[in-house]
């Protein structure tokens, strides 16, 4: 079974055909100034023909959070509703860039949690003005040149807009069935709850040392050696320093006792100097004077 749906803005009357239709996504807000006329009586009607019901923002360049929060707190929606920032050229020739798409979807989800939330964009934006990939909870991608449900990117897609024929744009949802495509919408509910009791701390506790971060260790690099194996590696190598360090006190030691042993052979005791000569042995007189000074 196809999924097929529409998005609709004020070009389309408050109560737009849903035959044949499983959603439908309107047009909320535009800037952090616009919001559409049409937006409360469009999401009525297609939560009367039981759809599963959409908003989006066109996201303009500058002032995101401001942004972010004009359409949170503007667009028609309750919890379950998918909600979808809208990235393209403006009517004034300019765009947001990548990564203020990137920061519109991140604010779009820290204010509204309950929700998932898409990207839409073309073809040449996903390709040629992405750098991150970064399309919240899912592709919305619209290619008309493909046939529906074969839009020609590589990425993992949520929703096709494979036709702008007649004025309407035509989606198609990456699901088998309707249900399917509700579930995932409301998926975010069951964690709701989260935001609103105290989780517990992110740090490991005493008693489970933090695990070190996959990109410090990756595989094919040698880890770390834990700190019981450094510790046996200091010892083998203070063992190995240690006794290089007693061969060369043994070395030295046994050189200092060459140098200073007697020798074991060779000439006899050195003979004992003769005593000086007595002054009557040289001949002098006792009254002698030294006469070097006369």
């Amino acid at each position: 079974m196809a999924v097929y749906g529409q998005d609709w803005s004020a070009n389309q009357p408050a109560k737009p055909s849903t035959t044949g239709l499983s959603f439908a996504i309107v047009k909320a807000t535009e800037g952090h100034t616009y919001t559409s006329p049409v937006q409360v009586e469009q999401a009525a009607h297609a939560r009367a023909a039981g759809l599963v019901v959409g908003f989006y923002h066109f996201l303009w360049p500058g002032n995101i959070e401001t942004q972010a929060e004009y359409f949170v707190t503007q667009c028609a929606s309750v919890e379950g509703d998918l909600l979808a920032c809208d990235w393209e050229i403006t009517t004034d020739g300019t765009a947001a860039t990548g990564a203020e798409k990137d920061a519109f979807l991140a604010a779009v989800r820290r204010l509204r949690p309950q929700h998932k939330v898409l990207l839409y964009c073309n073809r040449s934006f996903w390709l040629d003005r992405d750098t991150t990939s970064d399309c919240g909870d899912g592709l919305w991608i619209a290619d008309p040149s493909s046939p529906a449900g074969h839009p020609a990117v590589k990425h993992a897609w949520t929703i096709h807009q494979y036709s702008e024929a007649g004025g309407i744009d035509r989606d198609l949802a990456n699901f088998s069935t309707e249900a399917g495509l509700r579930s995932w919408a409301r998926a975010r509910l069951s964690n709701t709850a989260r935001s609103t009791i105290p989780q517990p701390s992110s740090e490991p506790t005493p008693a489970r040392p933090p695990e070190q971060p996959p990109a410090e260790t990756p595989a094919p690099a040698p880890a770390p050696e834990p700190a019981p194996a450094q510790g046996a590696q200091h010892s083998v190598l203070g063992a190995v320093k240690r006794g290089v360090e007693d061969v060369v006190h043994t070395v030295e030691a046994e050189v200092s006792s060459l140098l200073h042993r007697e020798p074991k052979s060779g000439p006899g005791p050195r003979p004992q100097s003769a005593p000086a000569p007595t002054p009557e042995e040289r001949g002098d007189g006792a009254d002698s004077t030294d006469g070097s000074n006369t």
